[in-house]
């Protein structure tokens, strides 16, 4: 037997079959707002969930089990008078089966319900709240500092980042003199730190930036091999044409085989949505800066807005791969340089931005990774520390955070969002 619960908007659960899983906050922070129902394939388990009015219907399992459970749970009598309204409510919303949420083949390019998006989001920030629970009252001042050492490293904070992070927040608590502290008040102070230790990215400064850009932008994706920068890419890609910038891709992974072909794939599918999307590519086995360098000209020659970059994935201790990613950074000096990185990799991937840097600045001293796109965070638990861990690391501010398989499952990130996922049971 898998999972089955239904909840209200305030995060309350009314009913509840099964063992629940450990992640099910972030499940349900992932929930797609456009659609009043859906399903997708998590830890090879199938989440279902459907909107009804005031309450929302998941389940979690390994078939698809989400009809049978609420038929259970409405008796059959009301399951047939929700048939109707069900049916209204799916109409325009294209119904996508499990077995294709890796498929990207139909892209919604339409606007989101402004119910649904006040609905999901109410269910999201009263999932995060209910999920808090290191405070019970006020905790002394004194037990603070161990209690959240302890915390942190749980969710997969690195040990020096805590200890700044623990430092930081005891002296401006002994700054004030607090003997003891709430839940606000830490979550406020924890927040003024981070905002201080982590930059942040100001995603309307940043299309401005690109529509006042003299000449064609381009935004260069790094990373090591696996983490997603393709998907990553078509990503930001569908995110860019949303905000009505016209998007050239370049195809500059010579390397592994079908890497061509997948970015290819995407640019059909943007095309089959009714976007040109511009596109260059060379074959494998040619320099990677040179066909860089000619797809920047071929763009800035056909007026489009922005160019993306795929660059082949490439681990950090090939020195001949990260002297090829230093070439590539000195001849054509993208404007903007994202890294992609996977939210599943542990401390390993501290070593992986600190390399991907030094090939940075070995083209440019003034340059470094400008900032990060963690992908599958839909697929951790609570283990959400890693977002601290990149961004501490690299100084650099997380752009989004890949929460799915499909273009729009893109999610930005701020301080009182980190503390809350920080500060989860």
């Amino acid at each position: 037997m898998g999972y089955f619960c239904v909840f209200n908007k305030k995060g309350l659960v009314v009913h509840e079959e099964g063992r629940m899983p450990e992640y099910l906050n972030q499940v349900i922070a992932s929930l797609d707002m456009s659609r009043l129902a859906d399903s997708r394939k998590i830890r090879n388990q199938i989440m279902e969930y459907e909107i009804r009015g005031p309450l929302v219907y998941l389940s979690i399992s390994r078939t698809p089990s989400l009809k049978a459970a609420v038929c259970d749970y409405l008796g059959e009598s009301e399951q047939k008078t929700h048939q109707e309204d069900k049916k209204k409510a799916d109409k325009g919303h294209k119904k996508r089966r499990w077995e294709d949420a890796g498929d990207e083949g139909e892209l919604d390019y339409s606007t989101s319900s402004s119910v649904v998006n006040y609905f999901v989001d109410a269910v999201k920030k009263a999932t995060i709240k209910k999920a808090f629970g290191l405070f019970k009252g006020e905790i002394d001042v004194n037990e603070l500092k161990d209690k959240m050492t302890t915390h942190l490293i749980s969710k997969n904070v690195s040990y020096q980042i805590t200890k700044t992070l623990v430092e930081d927040i005891m002296s401006e608590l002994a700054e004030e003199e607090i003997k003891s502290v709430s839940e606000k008040t830490f979550k406020e102070k924890m927040a003024n730190v981070l905002s201080k230790l982590i930059p942040s990215v100001d995603h309307e400064e940043m299309l401005d930036r690109i529509r006042g850009h003299k000449g064609v932008f381009s935004i260069c994706f790094v990373g090591v091999n696996g983490v997603g920068k393709s998907t990553s890419l078509a990503k930001i890609c569908y995110w860019l044409l949303q905000n009505k910038l016209r998007v050239y891709i370049a195809a500059c992974d010579t390397f592994r085989a079908g890497a061509i072909e997948q970015l290819k794939t995407h640019v059909e599918r943007f095309k089959l949505g009714g976007h040109l999307v511009g596109f260059y590519e060379k074959g494998y086995g040619k320099d990677d800066a040179s066909v860089a360098r000619c797809a920047i000209q071929e763009a800035q020659h056909e007026g489009y807005d922005v160019i993306l970059i795929d660059t082949a994935g490439r681990m950090h201790n090939k020195k001949n791969l990260m002297a090829s990613l230093t070439k590539l950074m000195k001849i054509n000096r993208p404007d903007h340089i994202i890294y992609v990185g996977e939210a599943l990799v542990g401390s390993d991937s501290l070593d992986h931005i600190r390399e991907f840097n030094k090939a940075i600045r070995d083209a440019d001293q003034s340059r470094k990774i400008d900032s990060i796109l963690l992908t599958k965070v839909d697929t951790v638990d609570d283990r959400i520390g890693q977002i601290l861990n990149m961004a501490f690391s690299s100084h650099a501010p997380i752009l989004f955070l890949g929460v799915g398989q499909s273009n729009s499952d893109l999610s930005k990130i701020g301080s009182e969002d980190i503390v809350s996922s920080l500060m989860s049971d």
